[in-house]
């Protein structure tokens, strides 16, 4: 099974499905922005980010 991944260009929430996703179902459902499909590497890249901050507040802490 194929998953498509989204996430929103304004707070950063990550969506996915199998389905392809239209019309309401692009809309975030945080910001009410519309979610736009990324890439896997993208994913990939968007989870280290944030790990590398999760870890440097923590750090802080």
């Amino acid at each position: 099974m194929k998953v498509i991944y989204h996430r929103c260009p304004n707070c950063g929430q990550i969506y996915y499905s199998a389905a392809t996703l239209k019309g309401d179902q692009l809309i975030c459902d945080r910001c009410g922005a519309i979610i736009v499909p990324i890439t896997s590497e993208q994913l990939k890249k968007f989870i280290e980010e944030e790990k590398s901050k999760s870890k440097k507040s923590e750090d802080a802490s």
